[in-house]
């Protein structure tokens, strides 16, 4: 253990913060709060996440990449029969043999078909939040899909509470209180009332900056018109109540004198979402295995850091699974066995990296719809077959559906469209057809925009990663299609119009 006591480890896992929606990378986003803990921390350059949310939320905590925790084919959906794992701990699981007491506040999305699946089952002493990837900041209900109440106040060995929510009377959050203040509300009310005696893991998945585009009128109003569109500025706005509540947060932590012996983390899930988000210089968006789905916003704060380490700029690489060896090294606690790697002494005491590589996303479901793989390698990343959903580059204005971009020319080969598809479905799987079995490289270090495949350019380099892609998918999770399946019984209407655990008749089917 590199320090006296266990660290109380505080979490904020931001969604769909892209590379540019952060003030240190674009002076348009005002979080003066949450610059003032990087200025005086550590901003990790070259921070990486997978593509979409889920993935790397089972990624920070499992500590493992998500191909091996039946994890790479996009996220959990609607009311699927599956969840990450349970032969997996998770990291609370792994914390309380430090004597940790841990608490979730915020989003789930790793699967609520069972209770075995849910948060206080899983380590958490504490759920409150939301099952599903995106709810309504106003109401909470699901803002995707088939719309359903989706909000839980649960603890760990009250089946009651997880079985039979009660949302009577007072109990139940009022429409005109946004989501992001009752996390906060909740957040502080937990650190008043922790016990000094025992470290504290809080983990923080916060509903912004996704969709919808909600926030606070007043918030809007402080956002000049000269920063973007409507859209855009709403955006602007919800980094702002994000910025807001990350201040009320830790302004308890200090007050509850857990500040000195803490450590605050701020990762983004993904980077940010076409039309909403920003992700340049970098090409393509959140769903993409591009630099623009992956590469995203961290920084980390603490007192226990090195005084001459803070305000640097770190360029190690370091992918999300690395938090959560990182935290179970800070507790003194094993790291064997794990794809995170340990990131302690280059966050702390200005070591270096222990990443040289890292794989986002191994997908090998057949029939495919979302089969893609990706491996990063040094300075070089390999992608096979299709690359996401988006493709382009923002700066230019070429960003969109990866078939309308069609970066490699394959529309000559598919009847010649060359123009929008509209979502059309034959078109896109179509073009899918013809990724099957691409493989492209790209110099990251030399071309960070990743404008030239040079493939032909390193075939060594190129065999030896489609090498490890083969390597790792012979291991890889045979995901179970008919997890993929929503099951009935679990949609709203069956269950008084919210969502509800306890509607997988034969457990977790992935």
């Amino acid at each position: 253990m590199y320090f006296a006591a266990p660290p109380n480890v505080f979490m904020f896992l931001i969604d769909d913060m892209g590379y540019n929606d952060i003030p240190w990378n674009n002076k348009d986003i005002e979080m003066p709060f949450t610059a003032s803990l990087a200025t005086d921390g550590k901003i990790l350059t070259n921070a990486y996440a997978s593509h979409v949310c889920s993935p790397s939320r089972g990624a920070f905590l499992t500590g493992l990449y998500p191909h091996r925790i039946a994890m790479s084919h996009g996220v959990y959906g609607e009311s699927n029969p599956e969840c990450t794992p349970q032969e997996f701990k998770l990291l609370p699981e792994k914390l309380k043999e430090a004597g940790y007491v841990s608490h979730a506040i915020g989003k789930w999305h790793l699967g609520f078909c069972e209770v075995d699946c849910t948060a206080t089952a899983r380590g958490f002493e504490s759920f409150y939040g939301f099952y599903h990837g995106a709810v309504d900041h106003w109401t909470r209900v699901t803002s995707a899909g088939t719309p359903g109440f989706d909000w839980h106040d649960e603890k760990a060995g009250d089946l009651d509470s997880i079985y039979e929510p009660d949302w009577s009377g007072a109990d139940l959050p009022s429409d005109n209180v946004y989501t992001q203040d009752l996390l906060t509300q909740r957040a502080i009310k937990i650190i008043d009332e922790h016990d000094h005696n025992k470290p504290l893991f809080m983990y923080l998945p916060s509903p912004l900056v996704h969709t919808p585009m909600q926030v606070a009128q007043h918030y809007i109003d402080d956002v000049p018109e000269s920063k973007g569109d409507e859209t855009r500025r709403i955006f602007i706005a919800m980094c702002k109540a994000l910025d807001d509540s990350i201040k009320l947060t830790v302004e308890a932590i200090k007050a509850a004198g857990l500040y000195e012996n803490s450590v605050i983390i701020f990762h983004s899930d993904n980077g940010g979402e076409m039309n909403y988000g920003s992700n340049m210089p970098y090409r393509g968006c959140k769903g993409s295995l591009w630099e623009g789905g992956m590469h995203v916003p961290a920084m980390i704060h603490s007192p226990l850091m090195d005084e001459s380490e803070r305000g640097k700029l770190e360029d190690g690489m370091t992918y999300i699974a690395d938090m959560h060896s990182t935290i179970l090294d800070l507790a003194g606690l094993d790291t064997s066995g794990l794809n995170g790697e340990v990131q302690t002494d280059l966050i702390f005491h200005g070591g270096k990296t222990n990443r040289d590589e890292f794989i986002p996303c191994l997908d090998i479901l057949f029939p495919q719809l979302f089969g893609q793989a990706a491996i990063r390698v040094g300075d070089f990343k390999l992608i096979n077959g299709w690359p996401g959903f988006y493709d382009g580059w923002e700066s230019n204005g070429t960003l969109g559906m990866t078939n309308e971009v069609d970066t490699l020319g394959l529309n000559a080969h598919n009847g010649g469209h060359h123009k929008r598809y509209d979502m059309d479905t034959g078109a896109m799987f179509g073009y899918l057809e013809q990724m099957r079995g691409v493989f492209q490289l790209y110099n990251i270090k030399e071309d960070p925009l990743e404008e030239h495949n040079v493939i032909d350019d390193y075939p060594e380099i190129a065999e030896e990663l489609q090498e490890r892609l083969f390597a790792e998918a012979a291991v890889a999770w045979k995901i179970g299609e008919e997890s993929l399946t929503p099951v009935e019984e679990g949609l709203p209407h069956h269950n008084d119009g919210a969502w509800v655990t306890g509607f997988c008749e034969n457990g977790p089917l992935n």
